[in-house]
């Protein structure tokens, strides 16, 4: 997770785009949809319709009874495959 902090503070215009996952979450293994929006600077709301829509959703989804819950280890995957993508095209 450091290792994403750092690559973010590098690139100063990546840093408004996403919320650090440290400073979301703590040390907790499953986030909230409320808190994995923070994170990719998106509404809930967003989350919820592409979630019930059927649409892809690039993040894998946990259900925990009726929650849905996103693990943090799939979440710093997406981010960093996304850092990888911004890297090819600078």
């Amino acid at each position: 997770m450091r290792v994403l902090q750092k690559l973010l503070c590098a690139l100063g215009e990546l840093e408004d785009m996403y919320m650090p996952i440290e400073s979301a979450i703590g040390n907790r293994r499953l986030l909230k949809v409320e808190e994995l929006a923070s994170i990719l600077t998106l509404k809930p709301k967003t989350i919820y319709n592409r979630l019930s829509k059927g649409q892809h959703f690039p993040i894998p989804v946990k259900r925990v009874g009726r929650s849905i819950r996103f693990d943090t280890k799939d979440v710093q995957a997406f981010l960093d495959n996304e850092q990888g993508k911004r890297d090819d095209l600078i």
